[in-house]
């Protein structure tokens, strides 16, 4: 790719597109993998920093004729080129170029072996054309990015492709009208791209909507976190192919299908044919069983002693993460449980603060009571002294008057 490919924002975000870029690790590399690679380009990319980073470099030479004029040997108006190579069998190997004509972008598609004639296998044929670029973003990235508008955006997606058949010859199939080719302008348009492949068969606007459904879960699962530690990627792919009317036993049809494409594509058909598609569907198949954190988790792993001492960090992570998240769910019902004896506590502090008012209202009455009982003593001490005095006047006139009775009687 040129720099005018990254300088130019309207072509920029093609730089992440571009196949196996940043290149793969060698298979036997002991190296540690503690970063993705692709999402550390798309970051930079997406900066406008991707003109100052690479992986790899290449050197280009400029020839001068006799005369002092200048050969490029980089056109100035290629922004970028590309085979398609790995997978394919010769007749399937495609050029890919971007080509910028004035103001317009147009990508280039041709096939190596094109003067072969029209590349063929099976239902399977190859017809690379011109197309202008689209500015936008993925499909793919706006799917998984946005998860709240996904059902919908599916749905337009499956309106495009119905769109996109009405004016093809019967029996005429895009079976990569998938989302990974499909750009979203800024009006938040779709745009179908790079339609290079034509089946020629028994197949269905079904059929290409289960395989872009099949093809747009395998790309989630390298995306997203997975959240829940059992879920697995059958189970993932069912949930959004529910969203999409798919039922019963799609994703095994699809699983068959891209079996059977991906041998056609890799001229595997006849004596090994039956054998590998079987190796493909198995593989796919076991990919599907597996839970999305274990795939997730062998995208690090690399061979040799680091590879299997990552590999084995990597668990005890996800074992940490399993006793973390049953920890956290342990804390949740404990502060459940904290916050019940809390209520309850509360109601018993008021009960026991009522009861406290009620006794200090009973200790006023008995403080009162018992200042009127000694009121009433010594209002009945003073009575009974009063008593006591009158009753003893009372006695002492009774004895005189007594006495002078006893001297008015006449004596014998």
């Amino acid at each position: 790719m040129s720099d005018g490919l990254l300088d130019d924002p309207r072509t920029r975000d093609a730089a992440v597109t571009v196949p196996r870029f940043p290149s793969e690790s060698y298979p036997a590399l002991d190296a540690w993998q503690l970063a993705d690679e692709r999402r550390l380009w798309n970051t930079l990319v997406s900066a406008g920093l991707g003109r100052e980073h690479a992986n790899s470099f290449l050197v280009v030479a400029t020839q001068y004729g006799d005369e002092g004029t200048e050969t490029r040997l980089w056109p100035e108006d290629q922004l970028t080129r590309f085979f398609n190579t790995r997978g394919r069998i010769e007749r399937f190997a495609t050029e890919v170029a971007m080509v910028r004509t004035g103001e317009d972008t147009v990508v280039v598609h041709r096939a190596l072996l094109s003067d072969r004639g029209t590349p063929t296998s099976g239902s399977l044929t190859l017809l690379p054309d011109s197309e202008p670029y689209v500015e936008g973003s993925d499909l793919t990235q706006v799917l998984v990015s946005q998860p709240m508008r996904r059902a919908a955006f599916l749905a337009a997606w499956r309106r495009v492709v119905i769109a996109a058949h009405d004016g093809l010859p019967g029996g005429d199939w895009l079976i990569d009208a998938v989302p990974r080719n499909v750009r979203v302008d800024a009006d938040g348009q779709l745009h179908l791209i790079d339609q290079e492949w034509v089946w020629r068969g028994e197949c269905s606007v079904d059929a290409i909507v289960r395989r872009g459904v099949f093809l747009f879960v395998l790309d989630l699962v390298e995306a997203v976190p997975a959240t829940d530690a059992g879920l697995t990627v059958r189970a993932m792919a069912e949930g959004i192919g529910v969203d999409m009317g798919l039922d019963g036993d799609w994703i095994d049809q699809a699983i068959a299908f891209e079996a059977e494409l991906q041998c056609l594509v890799g001229g595997v058909v006849d004596g090994d044919g039956p054998h590998r598609r079987q190796e493909i569907a198995q593989a796919l198949l076991a990919r599907f069983a597996s839970p999305v954190v274990d795939v997730q988790r062998a995208r690090s792993r690399v061979p040799g002693p680091v590879g299997l001492e990552l590999g084995a960090r990597i668990d005890r992570l996800a074992v940490s993460e399993e006793v973390r998240t049953e920890l956290e769910r342990e804390r949740a019902d404990l502060r459940a449980e904290i916050n019940v004896l809390r209520a309850r506590l509360e109601e018993t502090s008021e009960a026991l603060a009522r009861h406290e008012r009620r006794a200090v209202a009973l200790g006023d009455e008995v403080v009162r009571l018992q200042e009127h009982n000694q009121e009433l003593e010594r209002m009945y001490h003073e009575v009974l002294e009063q008593l006591q005095v009158a009753v003893t006047s009372r006695g002492w006139q009774m004895l005189e008057s007594m006495r002078r009775f006893k001297g008015r009687i006449p004596r014998p």
